[in-house]
């Protein structure tokens, strides 16, 4: 008898202890909410019927970087055009306290399609190998200062890296920056120093304005190059781990040791077959920290696995996600968005990067109309921001999956739901983060079990139609 008892006391110290500290945060296309705090579901004794997700906080996979977006020229430009006030918000919005509280941004070396005024680099001087004429001094307009501005709101530190779209177009076979033969470099080793060294200058100039670089990718998109129409560089997996192995890597380990590289930075349908063949290549691999990989090719998350049980000691991160042109007020891209990264995470990535922080009302500027969709669109000429369904879903992930929080086993039990969902345990040890997402077109009831801290007891809760839910709750008070 005093068994039964002890036993019925710990359960109800987990349940009273667990609803003292269970948090409920909510988005619904229907409903308004937006980051709005619901009522706290409670500790029960499991006894409804409803879709389970079981939490397994003892299987524990990879830790995150974190969230974050792209400090492009246009997003630069964007932020530039409004008003002090809104600046603030904006800044806010992304970084602050009581924003998104981003923690990765990405920024292009060189130009890129989301540039202003067409294609540049910072050196332009023929065959100028030594790059005596590197200058970044195109930057300090209006890019550097968006990112210094950043730094110095945000509420967490935050990883920066860059990629280029394309090297000078003298270091080029086809001499121009639009569109690239594969390879795209000259075959001239010559060309390949310079352009290693590029990159090392380029961290070189950002830190003389005070922005670090915690990595790069080598290349974005090697795989668009030759119906490309803007910036780009043509690499087969062969080539970019030639100039990993060869050229890159021996000059960041001498100049940057800390500088972490990624590979690949394109799409999920042909990241293992392109990352094989550089981390296939002992030599070539011992430069590379993780794979970079893309959205625009679909799902195809079984492949991020491949390329996990290639070398389980190198990362995966997602760098680039949008959807274009932009459709303004449009809640499906958000589940897209929600939709990618539960997968991607689901699958071994270590965080999300979105493409433009900040996009004018067409979805530009762009030197080449390639407009697309942002998290936040503004309209200058009337000085407002628009908030897109995108920066809800990102928010529920980035507000709460800080750097060092690790993904934890979730069981969602027999396939048929609507629901999807990812489980983690925060950086401290002592609190759980459930993200569920329902895109489907009526709401759908489910419960929380955690065995290990909680057994015999469920957070029972309703999620809205075209919802989004963040659920925390402590393990001890």
């Amino acid at each position: 008898m005093m068994g039964k008892k002890l036993i019925l006391l710990a359960t109800l110290l987990v349940a009273v202890c667990s609803a003292m500290n269970v948090r409920l945060i909510q988005s619904a296309r229907d409903t308004g909410d937006r980051f709005a705090t619901m009522p706290s579901p409670k500790w029960v004794p499991d006894t409804t019927a409803a879709r389970t997700l079981t939490i397994n906080v003892d299987k524990k996979y990879q830790a995150l970087l974190g969230f974050g977006g792209a400090f492009t020229e246009a997003a630069a430009h964007n932020f530039a055009q409004m008003s002090p006030a809104k600046q603030a918000e904006l800044l806010e919005a992304y970084f602050g306290p009581s924003g998104n509280q981003y923690t990765v941004g990405r920024i292009h070396m060189n130009s890129c399609d989301f540039s202003i005024n067409g294609s540049y680099s910072y050196d332009d001087t023929r065959d100028d190998f030594a790059l005596t004429h590197f200058d970044i001094s195109h930057d300090l307009n209006e890019i550097i200062p968006f990112i210094q501005r950043a730094l110095n709101t945000t509420y967490n530190p935050m990883s920066l890296y860059f990629s280029p779209w394309s090297p000078p177009a003298w270091m080029k076979k086809n001499e121009n920056m639009i569109s690239s033969p594969t390879p795209g470099l000259k075959a001239d080793s010559r060309y390949h120093a310079a352009w290693a060294l590029f990159f090392s200058k380029f961290i070189d100039a950002y830190a003389a304005q005070g922005i670090n670089f915690w990595g790069l990718t080598v290349q974005n998109e090697p795989g668009f190059a030759d119906t490309c129409p803007w910036e780009s560089c043509g690499y087969h997996g062969e080539d970019e781990r030639d100039f990993v192995r060869d050229f890159l890597g021996p000059q960041l380990k001498q100049d940057h040791p800390d500088v972490k590289i990624m590979i690949f930075d394109h799409n999920k349908d042909n990241v293992a077959t392109f990352s094989q063949k550089i981390l296939a290549d002992p030599k070539a691999a011992q430069y590379v920290a993780g794979t970079a990989f893309h959205w625009y090719s679909g799902d195809q998350f079984e492949n991020l696995d491949l390329v996990h049980d290639m070398d389980s000691s190198k990362f995966l991160l997602a760098t680039e996600a949008c959807e274009c042109p932009p459709a303004i007020g449009d809640w499906h891209r958000g589940e897209m968005y929600g939709h990618d990264i539960l997968g991607d995470l689901n699958h071994w990535a270590t965080g999300w990067v979105d493409w433009n922080l900040i996009l004018d009302m067409k979805g530009g500027p762009n030197h080449v109309k390639n407009f697309c969709g942002a998290p936040i669109h503004v309209d200058p000429l009337t000085d407002t921001i628009h908030y897109e369904a995108p920066y809800f879903y990102m928010g529920h992930f980035s507000r709460y999956l800080f750097p060092g929080t690790v993904r934890v086993g979730l069981d969602m039990g027999a396939s048929g739901s609507p629901l999807e969902a990812a489980a983690f345990m925060g950086a401290s040890g002592v609190q759980v983060i459930v993200v569920v997402m329902n895109p489907s077109e009526a709401a759908v009831q489910y419960k929380i079990n955690d065995p290990v801290n909680a057994p015999g007891m469920a957070l029972v809760n309703t999620i809205p139609a075209h919802g989004i839910q963040t659920v925390t709750y402590t393990l001890r008070c």
